[in-house]
């Protein structure tokens, strides 16, 4: 059927009129609403995987959660970060790497994407772009414990030992509370061969009540001060 010229004209300006009530007759309000409701649940969705990555519950629960955020946000940096960690944790290494360098790419001042670089790089066997991407990292740090004391665990397994004890030391100073400081920082002076100061940090760590025998019995590096002689008050503790 012919659609006469007139009727065409008019059926165009309805559209359009359509089109403009579309774009211009949606309050702010509602749009501000939705973006707000779509970032609440992301963060939401974040913040549960990371809970659960943390508690080392379940590393499939975490990773689902955030591979849902990905899925709508390939590039959000802060799920890229996460899943890095969790990838590491899961011990997808190669994973690890390839989401490292996106959440690098995607957040270049922060810290937690440049330490997740740094050990995804070291494990997969990129020792070289690890030590690079090492300055980065410190330079980059802010007070946070988890950071400083995988970064120290990371420079100590590439030899770079000034770094490591530099954030074990650093760690200790700010967090004296926590056990992780102490047994970094034994296990800096463990690997240069200093047994003094490691026993000395380790007897500070008991003294202070917030280190366990067990810990130090199960520690590969560790093991070998529960025999000295002055940690053994501290054994029955």
């Amino acid at each position: 059927m012919r659609i006469s010229g007139g009727n065409q004209k008019s059926r165009v300006a309805l559209a359009c009129v359509v089109v403009a009530a579309l774009i211009v007759g949606v309050p702010k309000s509602a749009t501000s609403q939705a973006v707000a409701q779509s970032t609440g649940v992301v963060e939401a969705q974040l913040q549960r995987a990371e809970t659960a990555w943390r508690s080392g519950a379940s590393m499939l629960e975490a990773k689902a959660r955030v591979d849902r955020v990905l899925d709508m946000h390939p590039d959000h940096g802060e799920a890229l970060r996460l899943r890095s960690f969790i990838n590491l944790s899961m011990r997808s290494v190669e994973e690890a790497f390839a989401d490292a360098v996106r959440a690098v790419e995607a957040l270049p001042e922060d810290a937690g994407a440049h330490v997740a670089f740094v050990e995804a790089a070291r494990l997969s066997g990129r020792n070289y772009r690890a030590s690079e991407a090492l300055d980065r990292a410190l330079s980059l740090l802010d007070s946070s414990l988890d950071y400083h004391l995988r970064l120290s665990w990371n420079a100590l397994q590439l030899e770079h030992f000034d770094h490591a004890e530099s954030l074990a030391r650093v760690a200790l100073q700010a967090h004296p509370e926590e056990p992780g400081p102490y047994y970094q920082l034994a296990r800096v002076f463990q690997a240069t061969d200093r047994e003094g100061d490691a026993v000395l940090t380790l007897k500070r760590g008991f003294e202070r009540r917030v280190l366990s025998w067990s810990a130090i019995e199960g520690d590969a590096l560790l093991n070998e001060y529960t025999s000295h002689e002055a940690l053994q008050p501290f054994r029955k503790r």
